[in-house]
């Protein structure tokens, strides 16, 4: 079982390495009849390192991932050769819970092992990747610090934003990073002139970096920094891709949320757990109770099997998930729709809300 340690991001050099060397947990799962062998010590440790398999952190190939993994592609191949102008960056947008910093660590973690093994560097003078959080309410000082933050740079209270952007700047070149991930990015409130100078540095600090940048966040066509006073400097520089919820409108989309209902069974140790048994109970219930949303899906399945674990029932179907806790924006969402579909039902009943 790894032993690597991840905080909820790897907003440093050391915890991107960290990242970089992480494996999921993987265990094998046992029959009734060995586990009746082990011993209570082994039993627990046993459901110990099933619990950490359900939690590891592993990627889904959804259908949006494979499109975004090949635009970055498209971008990585137009950042080659030299340039004398802007290079064109990438954002990814999306409401919340869709998958969108893990997409974006999956894009960073796929640049980072195709460099090494190009330029066959293999020590830690060498950072293909640079990944950071943009820090709420960003100045140009706080957000130039967040970059150096991230590359383990001392930041002195008398450093100018300029001190740190040079800095920044020289040791980006000596580790050859060439894509740098900007999480967060709708925590840039360029409408207060604080945020428009963070803006205005970022967009400086991208002229002096050859690097592809790519943005991630929520909402971002209608964020400060695509849709305020800076958005016609930076709207030409990006090309944005659109992180959707799963639909089951048609055939081919009940097959490819079916496909990622089994993928998250396949990964679950349950010893008695039939494959294909989840999509064919639950796939519309998961749908409707998650509204489409990978996270979403992801935190109620693990809930299910963890429960199951602890239950000894050692498999989850319908029943299992719908009384599993889902994650608290899922179970808004499910009480809406069932508000929505209540009053369809009903076209006579006047609105309680509006009525109240």
């Amino acid at each position: 079982m790894s032993d690597i340690q991840l905080t909820s991001a790897p907003i440093t050099l050391d915890q991107w390495r960290r990242f970089m060397a992480y494996e999921p947990v993987i265990v094998d799962a046992l029959s009734p009849e060995q586990v009746e062998r082990l011993t209570h010590e082994e039993a627990e440790r046993y459901l110990e390192r099933r619990a950490a398999a359900i939690n590891s952190h592993d990627v889904l190939l959804t259908p949006d991932l494979d499109r975004l993994e090949r635009q970055f592609r498209v971008h990585r191949l137009g950042a080659h050769g030299p340039q004398f102008g802007p290079r064109q960056s990438m954002a990814g947008s999306g409401a919340q819970r869709l998958g969108k910093s893990t997409a974006a660590l999956h894009l960073g973690k796929l640049h980072e092992i195709t460099e090494r093994k190009k330029t066959g560097r293999a020590g830690t003078d060498f950072a293909p990747t640079l990944y950071l959080s943009t820090p709420p309410g960003a100045t140009p000082k706080t957000l130039m610090s967040a970059f150096a933050a991230a590359l383990n740079l001392p930041v002195h209270v008398r450093d100018t934003t300029e001190t740190i952007t040079a800095q920044v700047v020289d040791v980006l070149a000596s580790l050859s990073t060439s894509l740098i991930i900007v999480d967060e990015v709708q925590n840039l409130r360029t409408r207060a002139q604080s945020g428009l100078d963070a803006a205005s540095a970022l967009k400086a600090f991208m002229d002096r970096v050859p690097a592809l940048f790519l943005f991630v966040g929520v909402d971002l066509p209608d964020s400060d920094l695509f849709a305020g006073p800076m958005s016609a400097q930076m709207q030409g520089r990006v090309t944005m891709h659109y992180l959707k919820p799963m639909s089951r409108g048609t055939q081919e989309d009940r097959d490819e949320w079916d496909s990622l209902i089994d993928l998250l069974e396949e990964s679950l140790p349950l010893m008695s757990q039939p494959a294909g048994h989840l999509s064919s109970q639950a796939s519309e219930f998961l749908h409707a109770a998650t509204g489409g949303s990978i996270g979403s899906l992801r935190t109620l399945v693990r809930m299910a099997a963890l429960g199951a674990l602890i239950d000894g029932k050692e498999t989850i179907g319908l029943r299992e998930v719908k009384t599993a806790h889902r994650d608290y924006r899922a179970e808004l969402a499910a009480k809406e729709e069932h508000l929505t579909q209540t009053r369809q039902h009903s076209p006579g009943r006047p609105d309680a809300r509006s009525s109240a």
